[in-house]
Formats: structure tokens, C-alpha cells, sequence
């Protein structure tokens, strides 16, 4: 079997628009991974107000785009690639043409390429025809996947990657960044905390109605809404008026400052109906959070523990949510136990663990 050496020039086509966590990751791959380039290719998302410090030794190389732009963009990757010549390439997601024909040439030029994705089956309703469609690209361009957990993993292996060659570990956070808060608001009541987008797949008037039954119960902590979206006015409109004065809309937090935003609250929830996985909930239990989880997110197996760390329950049940916060709320004693799991099970979900990931597949594909 060949040396594999670190060095060797591997490129990692990702999205324009990184957030901090995405650097974090980058950073430590780039560490393990001194070969490591990014193309950041422009895409159509949505939009958040955040940006990112990489590295200033890791190569970075911008595709923009507009809107009549995408074959140009598509005609610069071709040079990009053709002169960097990486021997293995990374892509995340197989939506985006400029990202597809990434992997194609990869394909093409013998370098293997992988899948970088976290979707699972449970994303949204899939449909046959356009699942077989999605079966043939994925089976025929990508010879092995980066993936979130247990469920994106047996969703890649359906569209035809075998499962020798998965690899688990894309979501991650710098857990350090939220293990310690330097600034903690002790004034704020005991409270309940959701950090997410203001928009439908998020079910907050799930969260709003089990939040008046908890109260209604007899239940005493707040609730605190970090965020912003297109929900925003429909959501503060049903809140109930007698509970205006106990649910508290933080806007939006910015990264620096939502260890504090954490450690400052007693609980997550996270109430979607669609989340392929879930990374506020890595954060809130490295800030030593127990969590509440919809079972349609994606990190459900991995890192809520029934009865050790936090609950799970099924999306749109507002009375099982409102039994299992008036469940944490009456115990303090557990729910600071049940804190310190998560710290515990989050640890081996860390961006060194997420990087020795990336250097192992990506050391299998170029020794074998």
C-alpha cells in the first residue's frame, strides 16, 4: 500500500457564504490537512448576516455568480481545476451545476470525488421518480461520502454510495467556543432558549403553544427566543397576552456573543419539522444544555440520549413538548445532570474529530 502524504493537494468545494463554524472546521482540517484548498463557489441561499476569519495560509479561490453567470462560472472552475490538478476533490451537495461539474471533473481526471452532504430521508417528502433521478447522479459521479450521522449515512447509501465508503463527521462546532461564556446575564430567569431562523420549518408555533401549556401546568421559567426570519410579526402575534412579559425575542445573536446567549438559559429546544441535523444543538450541550428535540432532526441519534441528556418528541406535539419542560423544569438537580451528559457525549463530536475524519477518507480513497 502507498504512503498517503498530507500534503498532496486536496480541494474542498464549499458554499460562498461561510459562517464561523465553517471556518472553525476549515482551519482544523487545514491543520491535519496541509494540502487542503477551498473553492468557494457562489450559489443562490439564503442569506445570513455572518462571515468568517479562515486561515490566511489556506488557499482560498472565489467563483462568484450571478444570475447570468453560472456557465462562466462553470468555465472558471474547469481552468481552476485544471491548474491546481488536486488529486481528490470534495463537494458539498449535488444541487448546484458548478459543484456537480467539480465532481465530474474529478471523476474524469481519476481523482476521486466525495459527497459532502447531511440531508436524510427525513428532510421533506421524497418522490420516486426524483429520487431515481438523484440514485443515478450520485451512484454514477461520487465514489464515497462525507456525511453528518447514522441517518444521512443510510440516506447516502440508498442513492448508491456503498457503505465502506462513508464517512461520518461533517456536523460540528468548535466546542471550546461555547463551553465557556465570558460574559453570563445571572439576572435572567430560569428559561427556556430555541436559537433559530423565524421561518415554518422551524414549527415555533409548535414551541409557543407547549410553551402556554407548561405555563398553564403551573410552570415558572421563560422562554427566550434567539433569531430573526420571515415568521417573525405571525409568531409574536400568537403569543398569548398574559405571557407576553415571559417570552423574549433576542433578535439576532451574533456568534461572539451566543456562548452567553447559552449559558445564560437552562434548556434548548429545537421543535422543527425539517432539520437534516441540528447544530445549535452541538452548541447548547457544549455549553452544558440538556436539549429538547424534534425527531425529525438529524443529530436525534447521536446526540439526544433519552432520559440522559435531554428528550426527543415528535414534531407538532405541543402537549408532549409542554410534559417534557414541565420534566426539566421541576428538577434542577437533574437538569444540571442532564447538562453534564451533554458536555460528556459532545466531546467526541469536536472539529479535530471531524478533521481526522476527512484525513482518513480521504487517505483510504488515494492508497487503496
Amino acid at each position: 500500500m502507498r504512503t498517503f502524504d498530507p500534503c498532496t493537494r486536496v480541494v474542498y468545494m464549499v458554499p460562498w457564504n461561510l459562517g464561523p463554524y465553517h471556518a472553525a472546521r476549515y482551519a482544523e482540517l487545514h491543520r491535519q490537512l496541509p494540502g487542503l484548498a477551498l473553492v468557494r463557489v457562489g450559489m443562490t441561499e439564503v442569506h445570513r448576516p455572518w462571515s468568517a476569519q479562515l486561515p490566511t495560509d489556506l488557499p482560498v479561490y472565489d467563483l462568484p455568480i450571478s444570475s447570468s453567470q453560472k456557465l462562466g462560472q462553470i468555465s472558471s472552475a474547469y481552468r481552476l481545476l485544471n491548474r491546481l490538478a488536486p488529486r481528490l476533490v470534495l463537494v458539498v451537495g449535488y444541487v448546484d451545476s458548478t459543484c456537480v461539474f467539480g465532481a465530474l471533473w474529478s471523476r474524469l481526471h481519476g481523482a476521486p470525488p466525495v459527497l459532502v452532504s447531511d440531508s436524510t430521508a427525513l428532510d421533506h417528502p421524497r418522490h420516486r421518480v426524483k429520487e431515481s433521478a438523484k440514485r443515478a447522479l450520485v451512484s454514477g459521479l461520487f465514489t464515497a461520502a462525507f456525511v453528518a450521522g447514522r441517518r444521512s449515512a443510510e440516506y447516502v447509501a440508498d442513492l448508491g454510495i456503498k457503505p465502506g465508503y462513508i464517512w461520518r463527521g461533517v456536523d460540528v462546532v468548535d466546542n471550546d467556543h461555547f463551553a465557556v461564556a465570558a460574559e453570563v446575564n445571572s439576572r435572567v430567569a430560569p428559561s427556556f432558549l430555541a436559537v433559530t431562523r423565524l421561518s415554518p420549518e422551524k414549527d415555533l408555533p409548535t414551541l409557543i403553544e407547549a410553551f402556554r401549556l407548561y405555563r398553564d401546568a403551573g410552570g415558572s421559567w421563560d422562554l427566550r427566543i434567539a433569531g430573526t426570519g420571515p415568521q417573525e410579526t405571525e409568531l409574536r402575534n400568537a403569543v398569548s397576552p398574559n405571557l407576553i412579559a415571559h417570552v423574549h425575542w433576542l433578535g439576532w445573536v451574533s456568534y461572539e456573543d451566543l456562548p452567553g446567549c447559552y449559558h445564560s438559559s437552562n434548556c434548548l429546544v429545537l421543535p422543527s419539522v425539517s432539520e437534516p441535523w441540528g447544530l445549535v444543538v452541538n452548541e447548547a450541550m457544549a455549553a452544558g444544555l440538556p436539549v429538547l428535540v424534534s425527531e425529525r432532526c438529524g443529530c436525534v441519534p447521536e446526540l439526544c440520549h433519552e432520559g440522559v441528556n435531554g428528550f426527543a418528541f415528535n414534531p407538532g406535539d405541543a402537549p408532549r413538548l409542554a410534559d417534557l419542560m414541565l420534566a426539566v423544569a421541576s428538577d434542577r438537580n437533574r437538569a444540571r445532570e442532564m447538562g453534564e451528559a451533554s458536555r460528556r457525549i459532545i466531546a467526541s463530536f469536536s472539529i479535530e474529530a471531524s478533521a481526522r475524519a476527512v484525513v482518513e477518507c480521504v487517505s483510504t480513497l488515494l492508497t487503496s
